[in-house]
């Protein structure tokens, strides 16, 4: 089985950003290991509500719960822990906004009620055939919601591990860092970050050719002019300001 095809989309910061859909298989086991999770939390509500309750009580309690306690789990996956549940941090996988947007609670809600579509008719046959017919890896909750599931390899990158950041940075400035504080995400810095890392191992081309358009975009999203600078060299200056 041939695995996903990569997805290229541009960042809220308007950074190239490629994403490398999840294959079928370790997304399989990361929901096997978050529906064992989400069990257990419905049990610790429901054993007790349907001993310590009346059934005219305790039955719609641990109905409600059968239903809510599911989608539940994987929204608060998707939005407190950044579209990581615990199955998808343990085998490295994250959901995003397929336009490369933060991804918003209406999006988690609308993937994970369409769940129950997926799930058909048996053992997520539907949700299943979707991702292997889909050149992203998509089942139909994340066609509906506008969502992907990636793979998530990118470390948390200490500045201190970005090399030859400017010592002397003409952006540095009251005004660009208030524009760097509301105009780029946690996420966008986290791939510019990423960029300055990688900048060593890459083509040398390739190198030049997208720190440059990189740069275009910051220019254009932080509204600056600093045309002394090449695209490198304002990618980096910002990044020194975070």
């Amino acid at each position: 089985m041939s695995s996903p095809m990569r997805a290229t989309v541009l960042t809220p910061e308007l950074v190239p950003l490629v994403l490398e859909p999840a294959g079928l298989g370790s997304r399989a086991l990361a929901f096997l290991i978050d529906l064992g999770l989400a069990l257990a939390i419905l049990t610790a509500i429901s054993m007790p509500a349907s001993i310590l309750l009346p059934d005219m009580i305790g039955l719609p309690v641990v109905m409600t719960a059968s239903l809510v306690v599911p989608i539940a789990y994987h929204v608060v996956g998707d939005i407190r822990w950044g579209g990581r549940t615990l199955g998808k941090r343990l085998f490295g996988l994250r959901v995003v906004d397929a336009r490369g947007l933060p991804l918003s609670p209406r999006q988690s809600l609308i993937r994970n009620v369409a769940r129950a579509l997926d799930a058909l008719p048996l053992a997520y046959g539907v949700g299943a055939f979707a991702v292997v017919l889909d050149p992203l890896g998509r089942r139909l909750g994340d066609h509906v919601a506008g969502t992907l599931v990636v793979g998530d390899r990118t470390p948390e990158l200490p500045l201190r591990e970005v090399p030859a950041l400017r010592r002397v940075n003409s952006l540095d400035t009251p005004r660009v860092r208030r524009l760097v504080r509301h105009r780029l995400t946690l996420e966008g810095r986290r791939v510019l970050v990423d960029l300055c890392v990688r900048a060593d191992r890459l083509d040398p081309e390739a190198r030049y050719d997208l720190m440059e358009e990189a740069g275009r975009r910051l220019r254009e999203r932080l509204d600056l002019d600093e045309p002394h600078l090449s695209g490198e060299s304002l990618v980096r200056s910002i990044v020194a300001l975070f």
